[in-house]
């Protein structure tokens, strides 16, 4: 039994296939089949020419080259969107402007039991997990 548990559902979904063998993403040229989506790109590459696009630094591998320079952001620390009231610097745009909610007073997503209000939904989803102990995603493999 693994007994690992996760936060999202997603996390749990891509987990079990390494216990079940799933491999749902079937190349249309010569059926080879994949586990994850990006690791079906990465093998159209073999079939349409195109070259995958490798970081230098963890060789992890994109199929569109503004993938790649944003995962590279990670390791560079180039964050071009800088915020004009306190200049906090963001490695993407639409960052930025979920930063901003926290200058404009603007929180919309709030938690009744405590009443905390949060700028993005998926932190008031997370911190609602605080009050529960929740993390409802367990593998039973």
């Amino acid at each position: 039994m693994c007994e690992k548990s996760f936060k999202f559902l997603y996390t749990l979904i891509m987990h079990t296939r390494i216990h079940n063998g799933e491999l749902p993403y079937a190349c249309v040229e010569c059926n080879k089949s994949f586990r994850y989506s990006g690791q079906l790109k990465v093998h159209q590459s073999i079939h349409t020419g195109e070259q995958p696009k490798s970081c230098v630094i963890c060789n992890k591998v994109f199929t569109q080259q503004y993938r790649l320079k944003l995962h590279q952001r990670k390791h560079t620390g180039n964050r071009p969107y800088s915020c004009a009231v306190c200049s906090k610097s963001l490695t993407e745009k639409g960052n930025l402007k979920k930063h901003q909610r926290v200058h404009i007073g603007q929180r919309p997503y709030s938690f009744d039991i405590c009443n905390k209000v949060f700028t993005q939904k998926d932190h008031l989803k997370l911190h609602e997990r605080i009050h529960t102990g929740e993390q409802p995603y367990c593998c039973d493999m």
